[in-house]
C-alpha cells in the first residue's frame, strides 16, 4: 500500500508546467559529470513496493530500480543508489547528495531549487468495477469513495469524468472492497497503484475507466543541471515510444 508520507507528498503536488526555464551563468556541466564519473547517483525511498523495495538477499528491486539502471545505462553511465526517506530526497537533490530523484510527484514549493522531468507514470485516480458489470459510466452508476482520500478530494473532477454517478463515501477501502463483492456498489474509486494492487488479488474486478486525474512520477534534478535533465528527458521520451515503460508498469503491477 502507498505509505502515509508519500500520499501527504502527492496532496502537496499541484498542476506543474514544465519546460520552465532556469538560467545561471557559465556552462552546465551536469550531463558531462555524470559520464566522466560513470555512475548516476539515484535517490529514492526504498520503503515503497513495487515502485522501490528491499529484497530477501538485500538488494534493490522494483519499477524505479529498473528504470533507473535503464536511465542511467543510456547516459552511458552505472546507477548507483541513495536510498533515503521519501521526505529527505528534494533536499538531498539541492544539497548534492546525488544526482536525481525517482519515484516522488512534481512539487510546486521546490521549484526554485530543483527541476522535474517528463512523467512517466501517472498515479492518478481510477474506477475498478466487477466483471460482467455491463453498465455505461454515467448517472446509472454507484461508485465508492474512501473518506479523506485523493479520490474524496477531488470528487467533483471525478463525477464530471465519470458521468456523474451517485458517490458514497465509506471509512475504509476495506468496507468499499466488501461493499463492491456484496453488490452494495458498482465500483470504487482509487489511486493506479492501489488499484493493481487490489485487481492482483481480485480476479473478479477489472479495470473500468482512467487514469480520470493527473498524479505523475518524475525524476527530479537540480535546478543548474539542465544538460543532465535534457537528456533524461530525452531518453525517457524515448523509453516511452519504444514501449519500455508500459512493459515496466505490466512486469511491476499487474
Amino acid at each position: 500500500m502507498v505509505v502515509p508520507r508519500r500520499k501527504l507528498l502527492f496532496a502537496l503536488a499541484g498542476a506543474m508546467a514544465w519546460g520552465v526555464e532556469w538560467r545561471h551563468p557559465g556552462e552546465d556541466p551536469s550531463l558531462r559529470r555524470v559520464r566522466e564519473a560513470g555512475r548516476l547517483r539515484v535517490g529514492l525511498d526504498p520503503s515503497y513496493p513495487p515502485f522501490e523495495s528491499v529484497d530477501a538477499a538485500g538488494r534493490l528491486d522494483g519499477l524505479d530500480v529498473d528504470l533507473a539502471r535503464e536511465l542511467a545505462r543510456r547516459l552511458g553511465a552505472a546507477a548507483e543508489f541513495v536510498p533515503l526517506d521519501v521526505g529527505g530526497l528534494f533536499d538531498a537533490v539541492v544539497a548534492r547528495q546525488c544526482d536525481v530523484a525517482i519515484g516522488v510527484p512534481p512539487i510546486r514549493e521546490f521549484l526554485t531549487e530543483v527541476r522535474y522531468s517528463r512523467p512517466y507514470f501517472n498515479a492518478g485516480q481510477v474506477l475498478v468495477v466487477r466483471r460482467g458489470l455491463g453498465k455505461a459510466i454515467g448517472p446509472g452508476l454507484v461508485v465508492g469513495v474512501e473518506s479523506g482520500s485523493g479520490a474524496d478530494l477531488q470528487a467533483g473532477v471525478l463525477a464530471e469524468r465519470l458521468g456523474r454517478p451517485e458517490l458514497r463515501r465509506a471509512t475504509s477501502l476495506d468496507a468499499l472492497k466488501a461493499e463492491l463483492a456484496s453488490g452494495q456498489l458498482d465500483g470504487i474509486v482509487l489511486d493506479a497503484v492501489a488499484a493493481y494492487e487490489l485487481l492482483k488479488a481480485r480476479p473478479d474486478l477489472t479495470l473500468g475507466a482512467g487514469p480520470l486525474t493527473r498524479e505523475p512520477y518524475v525524476v527530479v534534478a537540480h535546478r543548474y543541471d539542465a544538460s543532465l535533465l535534457k537528456e533524461i528527458d530525452a531518453v525517457l521520451g524515448a523509453l516511452d515510444r519504444e514501449g519500455y515503460l508500459r512493459e515496466l508498469v505490466k512486469k511491476w503491477l499487474y
